[in-house]
């Protein structure tokens, strides 16, 4: 019986009419230009096509699409396409190669691959590669990978990589990586990398890095790093580094470092070092230290060092050190040393062994050992052994000597240490245990030396009083003014001087301020 029927069949599809006949075998066709032999039961192409039929809407069968036009409905093919170029397949798709052609449209299954040579839309499921010469748009998943030569919207999935050589937008998960040779919208997860020759902006995680080209906006994860040659702005955690060639906004948080080749602005956490080539703005938290190589403002907290190349200004803190090459202005508190290198030291200024600032300093400066400036002091100054301003004359230090003298600087306010007070010109009130020693000082003195080069203004109170000028009253064991007259250069317990009151007469010099 299966003989008859088949030989019925096969002189049906010979009859070729020259309208809608109800089945034409298309290798009799003398004129079709495309397409190959095909059993074809329908009418006007539809219905079901055996064979390599150009153009069919059903279902059609068919071993290798080859030459096709435009096949919509259901096509199972077995064999990889050949020539498909401007051909579209629109419906379900199934094949063991899989379905090929230059347009598919709706859901295709390959049990090795898909494989559309100018677009694919809609549903891609293959064993090893879904693959698009041009954009792909819809949810392709993929044993090995899912490729566009252009742009990617939508899902992808691959156990190995997801690849697009134009921009990619929307959901995209791959074992390996994520990789776009333009910029990278979305959520993009990889155990290795998601990469971007541009920018990226959204959800980026890895379990090795994210790379991004350009700029890097959104929230970034990744176990090792995360990289963007632009700028950074949003959220970026690393477990060991984020880094960005251009300025960091927003919150970076890294187990080792935080580094931008440009400004850091927002909240910048590294359990090792935070690091920035220009301005940082914000609250920066480094395990080691914080590092600018700009202006510092903000919090910055350095377990062992906060370093800010053009000036600090808030909340400073250095496990062992605070140190600005330019102005230091705020709180600045450094577990050893307070140092302004060049420049202003304004504000609290707190040194456990010292606050010292190559210019003025001004507000509450407290060193452990030594609060000196090689300017002005200002304000309050404490120190367990030394509070020092100006340029040692002989040494051309800050250090000073016991008898010698420095230049510039000068003291005003309230300065009190264990060891020595010294000034050029200081002008408050001074109290040293061991010695207070300037050129010219105006207030009050307290230390068992006090010694002036210059003038004295006011009340010295010690062991040993000195002024070289005394234009006020000396209490001690023993005090000496050269400039008063000869019988009272040397006394005991108390001296006085004042240049209103004086009256000239043989050995006597003038004192400070006036003739007499």
């Amino acid at each position: 019986m299966f003989p008859l029927l088949l030989g019925a069949l096969l002189l049906v599809a010979q009859v070729t009419p020259s309208g809608d006949a109800p089945a034409t075998v298309n290798q009799q066709q003398a004129t079709a230009p495309r397409g190959g032999p095909s059993l074809d039961l329908g009418y006007n192409d539809w219905g079901l096509s055996l064979g390599n039929s150009p153009r069919w809407n059903g279902l059609r069968l068919n071993w290798r699409d080859d030459e096709i036009e435009s096949i919509n409905g259901v096509n199972v093919t077995v064999w990889a396409p050949g020539d498909v170029a401007g051909s579209n397949v629109t419906g379900l798709g199934l094949g063991i190669w899989g379905p090929g052609a230059g347009e598919l449209n709706g859901v295709h299954l390959g049990l090795i691959a898909t494989q559309a040579e100018t677009e694919f839309n809609g549903l891609g499921l293959a064993l090893v590669a879904n693959k698009s010469g041009g954009d792909s748009n819809g949810i392709r998943l993929a044993g090995f990978a899912n490729v566009s030569d252009q742009d990617s919207t939508g899902i992808e999935a691959s156990l190995i990589a997801n690849v697009s050589g134009g921009e990619s937008n929307g959901v995209r998960l791959a074992g390996i990586a994520n990789v776009s040779d333009y910029s990278t919208s979305g959520i993009a997860g990889a155990l290795i990398a998601n990469t971007s020759d541009e920018n990226i902006e959204g959800i980026q995680l890895s379990g090795i890095g994210n790379y991004a080209g350009g700029d890097m906006t959104g929230i970034q994860f990744t176990g090792v790093g995360n990289w963007a040659t632009g700028d950074m702005t949003g959220v970026h955690l690393a477990g060991i580094a984020n880094a960005c060639d251009g300025d960091m906004t927003g919150v970076h948080a890294a187990l080792v470092a935080a580094s931008a080749s440009g400004e850091q602005q927002g909240v910048q956490l590294s359990g090792v070092a935070t690091l920035c080539q220009e301005d940082m703005t914000g609250i920066s938290a480094g395990g080691f230290a914080v590092v600018s190589q700009g202006e510092m403002r903000g919090v910055q907290l350095g377990g062992l060092a906060v370093v800010g190349h053009e000036g600090m200004t808030g909340l400073n803190l250095g496990g062992l050190a605070a140190v600005s090459m330019g102005d230091m202005k705020g709180l600045n508190v450094g577990g050893l040393a307070a140092v302004c290198a060049d420049g202003e030291m304004a504000g609290f200024n707190l040194g456990g062994l010292v606050a010292f600032a190559n210019g003025d300093m001004t507000g509450i400066n407290v060193g452990g050992l030594s609060a000196s400036a090689t300017g002005k002091l200002r304000g309050i100054n404490l120190s367990l052994l030394t509070v020092v301003s100006g340029m040692d004359e002989a040494n051309d230090d800050v250090t000073g000597n016991f008898w010698g003298e420095v230049r510039d600087g000068g003291i005003t306010g309230l300065s009190a240490a264990l060891y020595r007070i010294q000034a050029r010109d200081h002008t408050g009130i001074s109290t040293a245990l061991i010695m207070n020693r300037a050129q010219n000082f105006q207030g009050l003195s307290l230390g068992a030396y006090n010694g002036f080069s210059g003038s004295q203004r006011g009340l010295s109170l010690g062991i040993f009083n000195y002024a070289e000028r005394l234009e006020g009253v000396q209490i001690g064991l023993l005090n000496y003014a050269p400039r008063n007259p000869v019988w009272a250069r040397w006394l005991p317990l108390v001296n006085a001087h004042f240049s209103w009151a004086s009256d000239a007469g043989p050995g006597v010099a003038p004192a400070a301020g006036g003739a007499e």
